[in-house]
């Protein structure tokens, strides 16, 4: 009789141990894990909006500073000209987040 050496598995092969679940078992620990699936989804989901609504509001506040723009009760007006080193960081900022979005959109459709 030939004997199987466990310790080195031939290519291809794998070999696992895994104890007997009985069906009770089973059931609650794959509820357990749909459970926990769920939970997990929430939270990547609230992160998600979070960080888009801070995103887009940081972006909108250097936009706002960027092109001078400001409100009364007439509406929306551009001011003569904000000063130069405001213009700087505000439209530094507009480019990192732009293009971060640009870089988003494109590695998502390449898969």
């Amino acid at each position: 009789m030939a004997t199987l050496d466990l310790s080195t598995p031939t290519d291809g092969h794998k070999v696992t141990v895994t104890p007997d679940e009985d069906a009770a078992d089973k059931t609650a620990r794959l509820a357990q894990e749909a459970k926990d699936a769920t939970v997990r989804r929430l939270k990547e989901i609230v992160l998600f909006f979070v960080a888009l609504v801070g995103v887009v509001l940081l972006l909108a506040g250097c936009a706002w500073i960027a092109f001078g723009m400001r409100m009364d009760d007439k509406g929306f007006h551009l001011l003569s000209a904000p000063s130069a080193d405001d213009r700087k960081w505000a439209m530094s900022i507009l480019t990192a987040g732009i293009g971060g979005l640009i870089g988003y959109l494109v590695k998502g459709s390449s898969k």
